[in-house]
C-alpha cells in the first residue's frame, strides 16, 4: 500500500530535548514521503535551520521505496534541500556552525551521500543518477565549495576541505570512476572530469591558491597531482585508454601541463622549487 505522509520527521532521542526548543526558535522542516518504508531522521538545535525551506504540497522529499535520510543541523542558519527518487538510496547530512548549504539530488537506486560541514557559509551541491554511486564530503572551515555530479553506475568521488574559500568541482560520467579530492589551507582550486569508466583521479593541495584539473575521457586512465606550496597550476588531460601521468610540485609558482592522447603512455613530472614550468605531450 502507498504511504504518503507530510510533515514527518522522527527525532532521535538525544535530540529530543532540543527538538522542542529548535521549532520555537524558527527552526523548520518539510518531508514529503511516497512510497513505502522510507525512513527519516531529522535533528535541528539552534535558530534558524531549514530542512527543505519553502517546501509546496507536491514538493517530492522522499519518492519510492527503502529510502534514508538522517539530517543533523546545530548552529544557526543552516540549510538542507534534498530529493530522493528511487528504491535503497542513502543521504546522509550534518551541518554545524553558521550559513552552511548543503543539497542533495539522488536518482536511482543504492546510491548514497554523506556530507559534513564544520564552520561558517560552506557550500555543497552533490547529484546522483545511476545505481550505487557514492559520495563523501568532508568541510572544515569558512566559505568552502563542492559541486559534484555523478552519471551511470559504481562511481565514487570524496572531498575534503580544511580550510577557507576553497573550491573543488567533480563532474563523473560513465561507470566506476573514482575521484579523490583534498584541500588544505586557504582558496584552492580543484576540477575533475571524468567520461568513461575505470578512471582514477587523485588531488592534493597543501597551500593557498593553487590551482588543479584533470580530464580524463576513455577507460583505465590514472592521475595523481600534489601540490605542496603556493600558486601552482597543473592541468593533466588523458584520452582514448590506460594512460597514466603523476604530477609533484614542491614550491610556489610552478606550472605543469601534461596532455596524453595516445593510449599506453605514462608521464612523470617532479617539479622542487619555485617558478619552474614544464609540459609534456604524448600522443600515438
Amino acid at each position: 500500500m502507498t504511504i504518503k505522509s507530510l510533515f514527518t520527521v522522527l527525532l532521535s532521542t538525544a535530540a529530543l530535548t532540543a527538538s522542542a526548543s529548535a521549532f520555537a526558535n524558527g527552526n523548520s522542516v518539510f518531508l514529503p514521503q511516497v512510497g513505502n518504508a522510507n525512513s527519516a531522521n531529522v535533528a535541528q538545535q539552534g535558530t534558524g535551520n531549514t530542512v527543505n525551506k519553502d517546501g509546496k504540497k507536491d514538493t517530492v522529499g522522499q519518492q519510492g521505496n527503502a529510502n534514508k535520510t538522517f539530517d543533523l543541523q546545530i548552529g544557526s542558519k543552516n540549510a538542507i534541500t534534498f530529493v530522493q527518487r528511487g528504491d535503497d538510496n542513502t543521504f546522509d547530512a550534518e551541518q554545524r556552525g553558521e550559513s552552511n548549504v548543503t543539497s542533495g539530488n539522488q536518482n536511482g537506486q543504492s546510491n548514497t551521500i554523506w556530507t559534513g560541514q564544520n564552520g561558517k557559509a560552506n557550500v555543497a551541491a552533490l547529484n546522483q543518477s545511476g545505481i550505487r554511486n557514492n559520495i563523501w564530503n568532508l568541510q572544515t572551515g569558512d566559505g568552502n565549495t563542492v559541486r559534484i555530479n555523478q552519471a551511470g553506475n559504481f562511481n565514487t568521488s570524496t572531498t575534503t576541505q580544511h580550510g577557507d574559500n576553497n573550491v573543488a568541482d567533480v563532474n563523473q560520467e560513465g561507470n566506476s570512476n573514482n575521484s579523490r579530492i583534498s584541500q588544505l589551507k586557504t582558496s584552492n582550486r580543484a576540477s575533475v572530469l571524468q567520461k568513461g569508466s575505470s578512471n582514477e583521479s587523485d588531488i592534493f593541495q597543501n597551500g593557498n591558491a593553487n590551482r588543479a584539473s584533470v580530464s580524463q575521457t576513455g577507460s583505465t586512465h590514472v592521475a595523481d597531482i600534489d601540490q605542496l606550496g603556493d600558486k601552482n597550476v597543473a592541468d593533466v588531460e588523458q584520452r582514448l585508454a590506460a594512460n597514466r601521468a603523476i604530477v609533484n610540485q614542491n614550491g610556489d609558482n610552478n606550472q605543469a601541463l601534461v596532455r596524453q592522447f595516445g593510449g599506453n603512455d605514462v608521464a612523470t613530472l617532479l617539479q622542487d622549487g619555485n617558478l619552474n614550468s614544464a609540459t609534456i605531450n604524448q600522443s600515438n
